[in-house]
């Protein structure tokens, strides 16, 4: 006969994959040993190693590199080699685009929708913070492990102070995009906002936005790996789908993917693709009529 105990598991192991084929984080809550919140006392300021290695390590891995405790597709970001994608400000010197605190904060509190990234919004904004401290020191860190195996491949001197100087300028915050009032969409927009989709987005999101565009077969991210452009009926973006987030996507596009920059598009035009996007869920969401 089955113990307690057995008869525990075995009910949780259909939770746990039902979690891995949804692609959201239950799965990972489920298998995540429990920790504590980092304590914070007055004029205390939160050890940023910790809180990573409590709260991110799981997946990310200890040193950031996307090699935590638990294997997902794809893997979790590995800091300083995968690029930031989700930032509102433009290209530093070094024409890289490393999001700002208030990005990173953004992205903790919401996580990242349709990903196991899940939603840090209990935590205590100073510890938000100090995990981001110790993320931008990870990515800094990779950043020099880069160049360390590049000169090795190439039997070239290594240099540790000039590649600590590189990395420090490739992870310098650019200025922030100059994100306008974006007024509600209207019917008449949207249909106008179609013509430029057609135009800019169709051919790998598909004529009605889920994801099936002529150009889908060759897509691929900066890595190599194959890239699914999202559906966009559903109304589901990593980033959030307020109409700012979308302008930012839109005219900065995602970094290390084949989502290229729109910011020469008038703003006008981007103002009506952004008001035909909001739409689309919706549209999707209608009723069929019947005969």
């Amino acid at each position: 006969m089955l113990s307690r105990r057995c008869v525990a598991i075995l009910l949780l192991v259909p939770l746990v994959l039902m979690g891995f084929a949804w692609g959201t984080p239950l799965a990972l809550r489920a298998l995540q040993p429990a920790v504590e919140t980092p304590t914070i006392t007055s004029g205390s300021t939160p050890d940023g190693a910790q809180v990573f290695a409590q709260q991110c390590a799981y997946c990310h891995g200890a040193n950031g590199d996307g090699r935590g405790s638990v294997v997902l597709n794809p893997p979790a970001r590995y800091f300083g080699r995968d690029k930031f994608k989700f930032g509102t400000t433009t290209a530093n010197t070094a024409r890289e685009s490393i999001p700002s605190d208030d990005d990173l904060l953004r992205l903790l509190h919401r996580g990242i929708p349709g990903s196991a990234m899940p939603s840090f919004d209990s935590l205590p904004r100073e510890v938000k913070l100090a995990a981001i401290e110790r993320v931008r020191h990870l990515a800094r860190q990779g950043l020099v492990d880069r160049q360390v195996e590049k000169a090795r491949k190439n039997d070239d001197d290594l240099e540790p102070e000039k590649f600590a100087g590189t990395a420090a300028a490739q992870s310098v915050v650019g200025p922030a995009l100059a994100i306008p009032a974006i007024a509600p969409g209207t019917l008449e927009a949207a249909g106008r906002g179609k013509l430029v989709y057609v135009k800019l987005c169709a051919s790998c999101h598909g004529p009605e936005g889920k994801g099936d565009g002529p150009q889908v077969k060759d897509l691929k991210n900066d890595d190599g790996t194959p890239n699914t452009p999202r559906d966009l009926t559903r109304g589901l973006y990593k980033a959030g789908g307020e109409p700012e987030q979308l302008y930012a996507r839109i005219m900065l596009g995602i970094p290390g993917t084949p989502m290229p920059a729109s910011n020469t598009q008038p703003q006008a035009e981007i103002f009506d693709l952004i008001a035909y996007l909001r739409s689309l869920p919706q549209a999707s969401a209608a009723p069929v009529p019947g005969p």
